[in-house]
């Protein structure tokens, strides 16, 4: 069930589910501990959550826009898809660097220059000197900005059953390097096997390797029974519930070690794909207009994000745990939605006019 100009049908709201999960995370480390709300939010951080729905939707939607280039002009080009990622990107995340830039000398944060270093080159999945909590969250962008280094090659170079190939061989070695770091990590630096990067790649391969399923092995015919579709939605909400509860309480390990995020990032896209295949008061409410404008405004709250929430944690501000009135609640979720709106319509939406123009799928 796809729209015009490339949007598949509640994608977004999916997008909005991720951002509102990171958000209530984040939410939790920035209340007081005498807010009523900070206990829930802060022992259950839902950002987690967030980027795992994240990473699948990004895994899923570049392999889709892959695949039907490569099927309309039989190659992919990968000139035009690093100038389609950079227009998308790059303009908004470093008017956001140079913001923060400009918030630490006016607070006199006095943040280090290796935590922008990192910001800028994509590396603050990897734990070199720590991080700053202004800038700490683009852990996540610099894992799908390396995930972008070779999976337009491998869309290109190969056809879709090699390519499958390649992303069960991915998600196998990830699998066997979680248990590597659990065993072994505390004995030696782990960023010399780029754990920053496996340990986390596999869920956008998840969703990378149910977009050539969807399009070529025809999973989306298990949800044409009701009966099936139900079962199926259930069972990956108990899946996903019982993967969840069990990392939390630190119980079968040997289960949600090596396989945790395997069988989330599955109960994820099935939900996923049942809401573009099937009608109902879920998917309903994905599409509202509220949550479209939420998806579609979710790159901009996850780039703005972190300077209104600013944490209570002194780790990251060892002089001081600064609130200013930006960042205290609610005026902080106001300010955020305000400055993302104002991102994404007057500056953002400047870029993407030029990106369209480098589509080689209309």
């Amino acid at each position: 069930m796809h729209k015009n100009n490339n949007k598949i049908v509640s994608l977004d709201g999916w997008r909005a589910i991720s951002i509102i999960f990171v958000l209530l995370g984040h939410l939790g480390g920035n209340l007081p501990k005498t807010h009523p709300w900070h206990n829930f939010l802060d022992k259950y951080n839902f950002s987690l959550n967030g980027v795992q729905v994240f990473f699948v939707i990004s895994g899923f939607l570049i392999t889709t826009l892959l695949l039907k280039e490569k099927e309309k002009t039989q190659t992919v080009s990968i000139k035009k898809f690093y100038i389609r990622r950079f227009l998308r990107i790059f303009p908004v995340l470093y008017l956001y660097i140079f913001t923060v830039f400009l918030v630490d000398k006016t607070f006199g944060w006095h943040l280090p220059g290796y935590v922008y270093l990192k910001a800028i080159l994509y590396l603050n999945n990897f734990v070199y000197g720590g991080l700053a909590w202004a800038l700490g969250h683009l852990w996540s962008l610099a894992v799908e900005e390396q995930y972008y280094l070779f999976w337009p090659w491998v869309a290109k170079k190969l056809n879709y059953k090699k390519a499958l190939s390649f992303c069960i061989l991915f998600i196998v070695f990830s699998a066997g390097m979680r248990v590597f770091i659990y065993k072994y990590g505390g004995h030696f630096n782990t960023n010399w096997v780029l754990a920053g990067f496996f340990t986390f790649a596999d869920i956008i391969m998840m969703g990378s390797a149910a977009a050539i399923l969807y399009k070529y092995y025809g999973v989306k015919n298990i949800f044409k029974s009701k009966s099936s579709s139900y079962l199926l939605v259930v069972a990956s909400i108990i899946a996903y519930t019982l993967m969840e509860v069990s990392a939390r309480k630190m119980i079968l390990g040997f289960i949600t070690v090596p396989l945790g995020a395997l069988i989330q990032s599955v109960s994820i896209i099935i939900l996923i794909i049942y809401t573009i295949e099937k009608k109902s008061l879920f998917s309903w409410f994905l599409n509202t207009k509220v949550m479209v404008f939420i998806g579609v405004c979710s790159y901009s709250i996850y780039v703005w994000q972190q300077l209104f929430l600013l944490t209570q944690n002194k780790d990251f501000f060892p002089q001081s745990a600064p609130q200013y009135w930006f960042s205290k609640f609610p005026v902080n979720i106001v300010m955020i939605f305000i400055v993302s709106t104002i991102s994404y319509y007057f500056f953002e939406r400047f870029f993407l006019k030029f990106k369209e123009k480098f589509s080689s799928v209309k």
